[in-house]
C-alpha cells in the first residue's frame, strides 16, 4: 500500500512539474495608476522658468517620481535601496515598467525605448567653451536587479542643440568583462551647439519593454561651469548609502500604546560612504551619541 501512495504522490509531482505556467511581471509596489495621476496634478501646478547653473541631482527624496521642478517626466522610479554600493543615499532606475508600474508592452518579448528623464531648460547662454561647463554623473548596472545584456541593452544621454534637436553624447551597454558592481563616474563637456537659453538633457534606456528588467542606475547628476573633470572626480562627500534601520527590535514603528522599552534593539546598523578619493586622509569625522533624559 505504502509503494502504491509513494508512486502515485511522484506521478502528482512529475505532471505539475512538467506543466507550464505565466508568472506575473516583478514590478514595484508603490507604482499605480493613482500615483501616476498625483504626479501628473502636482506638474500641472508647477510653473517652471529655465533654471540656471549648478545643476545638482542626488535623488534624495521620499517621492517615488522625480522632482518636477527640476524635471519633465516621471517615467524613472526614484527609489533608495535597489542598488548595492550607492553613491549616496538614492538613485534613479531604468526599466521596462511605465510610470504606472506596468509593462511597457505586453509581449514576453519586445525591446525597445523604455524609461526616460528629461530635465526641465537650463539657460547657458553666454557661456563659451572657456567657461569649461561640465556634466557629470554615476551610473550602474549592476544593481540588485536583472542585469542588462552587452550590445543588447543600452543608456543613451543626450543634449538639445540651438536648432531644438536632440544630438547623442554618449551611451553605454554592459561589458561582459567588467564584474564591479560600483558606480562608474562619467564627464561630459557641453560646448557649442548646446551653450543657449533652452539647453536640456535627457537621458533613456533601451531594453526590455516587458517588466521589471534590463536595469540601469543614475545618480548624482551635476552641470557647473569653471569645471575640472580631474578635482571635480572627487565630489567631496560623506554620505548617507541606505534609509536609517528602525530603532525597534522586531517592527520597524508601532503604535506607541504598544510600545516599551524592551522593544528598543540594543544595536543598529547604519552605512555611511566616504566619497573622497583617498578616504583614509582627505576626510575623516567621528561622532560622540549621549543618551539624555533616560
Amino acid at each position: 500500500m505504502r509503494q502504491i501512495l509513494y508512486i502515485a504522490l511522484c506521478s502528482i509531482i512529475f505532471t505539475l512539474s512538467a506543466q507550464e505556467s505565466l508568472m506575473p511581471f516583478p514590478k514595484y509596489g508603490q507604482l499605480s495608476e493613482t500615483t501616476n495621476k498625483k504626479y501628473i496634478q502636482q506638474k500641472q501646478k508647477q510653473r517652471i522658468a529655465a533654471l540656471n547653473l549648478p545643476f545638482i541631482e542626488d535623488f534624495y527624496q521620499s517621492a517615488i517620481y522625480p522632482d518636477v521642478t527640476k524635471w519633465q517626466d516621471n517615467l524613472v522610479y526614484v527609489n533608495q535601496t535597489f542598488d548595492l554600493h550607492p553613491v549616496s543615499i538614492g538613485m534613479a532606475i531604468f526599466d521596462g515598467l511605465d510610470a504606472s508600474g506596468q509593462p511597457y508592452s505586453n509581449v514576453p518579448n519586445s525591446t525597445g525605448i523604455a524609461d526616460r528623464l528629461t530635465s526641465q531648460s537650463l539657460d547657458l547662454s553666454g557661456l563659451s567653451k572657456t567657461d569649461n561647463v561640465l556634466m557629470s554623473f554615476f551610473y550602474a548596472y549592476n544593481t540588485l536587479g536583472e542585469t542588462p545584456e552587452n550590445n543588447k541593452d543600452f543608456l543613451y544621454l543626450q543634449f538639445l542643440d540651438e536648432r531644438n534637436e536632440w544630438q547623442t553624447v554618449w551611451q553605454k551597454t554592459p561589458n561582459k568583462n567588467d564584474d564591479s558592481t560600483n558606480f562608474k563616474q562619467i564627464f561630459i563637456a557641453i560646448d557649442t551647439p548646446f551653450l543657449h537659453n533652452n539647453f536640456q538633457f535627457k537621458f533613456y534606456n533601451v531594453g526590455s519593454l516587458y517588466g521589471l528588467s534590463d536595469i540601469w542606475a543614475l545618480d548624482y547628476i551635476r552641470i557647473d561651469k569653471d569645471r575640472d573633470s580631474i578635482f571635480d572626480s572627487n565630489i567631496k562627500d560623506m554620505a548617507f548609502q541606505y534609509p536609517a534601520p528602525s530603532l525597534l527590535k522586531r517592527y520597524y514603528n508601532m503604535p506607541y500604546n504598544h510600545f516599551d522599552s524592551t522593544q528598543m534593539a540594543d544595536t543598529i546598523l547604519l552605512s555611511v560612504k566616504n566619497n573622497f578619493i583617498n578616504p583614509t586622509t582627505d576626510f575623516v569625522d567621528s561622532y560622540t551619541a549621549k543618551v539624555l533624559n533616560d
